[in-house]
């Protein structure tokens, strides 16, 4: 099975991470009252997205610079790893871990779910998009397809380079 590469905010990775953990907690407090304990849930605390591989090749130092840029620009962007849904993500870390070689570059990342960017009251959804994403990055993260989203937003001219901060009719 072919699985397809991992994105991120305009980088789309040569070689999948060969480790990949997902942490997903709750806000919770602790009640105690006379006779009884208990647990308050208080909502989804924010995800964390961790991994590590291997990037290969000649330019394997230039495919970490195209990462570290990314990371300084401490964006929010649309993060799609394969068999996953899409979603809205910010690069938290990014570590280089490596032994000196001429064409592998060990390394590790973290990236934090950020809110979803769904808005609209009922009956009608907006999706704001943020920089460098397409009309596929909005398709593949809301489930609504290419066809309708140009239907419902005639305004948009080009689907790979929709205005930033424009909403997205999604219905």
């Amino acid at each position: 099975m072919i699985l397809t590469p991992m994105r991120f905010g305009g980088y789309t990775w040569r070689h999948n991470p060969k480790s990949l953990t997902i942490l997903s907690r709750r806000r919770t407090i602790e009640l105690t009252l006379p006779l009884k304990e208990d647990i308050q849930l208080l909502g989804e605390r924010v995800s964390a997205i961790e991994g590590s591989g291997e990037l290969y090749g000649a330019d394997c130092i230039e495919q970490y610079l195209r990462l570290y840029e990314l990371y300084k620009r401490g964006q929010i962007a649309i993060l799609s790893i394969p068999r996953l849904p899409a979603m809205r993500a910010c690069m938290s870390a990014l570590s280089f871990a490596s032994k000196p070689s001429d064409d592998v570059l060990v390394y590790s990342f973290r990236f934090e779910k950020a809110a979803d960017s769904v808005t609209g009251g009922e009956g009608e959804k907006r999706f704001v998009p943020q920089q460098d994403m397409t009309l596929w990055d909005i398709a593949y993260q809301t489930g609504v397809s290419v066809e309708r989203l140009t239907e419902l937003n005639p305004w948009i001219r080009d689907i790979n380079a929709i205005e930033s901060g424009r909403s997205v009719r999604l219905c």
